[in-house]
């Protein structure tokens, strides 16, 4: 059974504090934020990224910023979008859709799963189909355990009429 914890302490990163005092493009510095080619002071695009793993603060202990800090700053950093992952959750998505709207960073709709064997993987919702099939999953996982965790085994995933082929897969 994994809990919204996963039963352990969060990742180093997840403490790193950031500057309140600090401007949000300021975190993105250098010459690739000023949209500058360092060694001949040229102007030049940013390199396309998306981030295809964020958690929100609807991840229980892991996820620190909400929707509309993650937005902006991803706003500030020049992201082509923003993948919100929360660990077998889509209740953040609301929040993270209008943070999207606001900002126009595109938002690429997906969660995070850890199946009762230990493996970890995000997946991303590409269709309506790979959406149904993210909620099915999600529904499996929650109503097999208590509330607040989820229970996934590899068998979850293969079972008859849940079609796959809407998610992308990132392990």
């Amino acid at each position: 059974m994994v809990c919204m914890t996963g039963g352990h302490e969060p990742p180093a990163a997840a403490k790193v504090q950031i500057r309140q005092d600090q401007p949000a493009a300021r975190e993105c510095s250098g010459a690739w934020a000023a949209g500058q080619d360092a060694d001949a002071g040229m102007a030049m695009p940013p390199p396309a990224y998306a981030e295809l793993h964020c958690l929100s603060d609807f991840t229980f202990l892991r996820g620190a910023s909400s929707a509309a800090q993650l937005f902006e700053r991803a706003r500030a950093c020049g992201y082509q979008a923003l993948a919100i992952t929360d660990e077998c959750s889509l209740a953040g998505i609301v929040r993270a859709f209008e943070a999207s709207r606001n900002t126009g960073v595109p938002l690429i709709v997906g969660s995070e799963f850890r199946l009762v064997d230990g493996t970890r993987f995000v997946l991303l919702v590409q269709d309506q189909a790979g959406y149904e099939a993210l909620c099915s999953l999600i529904t499996t996982g929650r109503r097999a355990a208590g509330k607040g965790c989820y229970r996934l085994t590899r068998e979850d995933f293969t079972r008859p009429g849940l079609d796959l082929s809407g998610l992308l897969c990132l392990w």
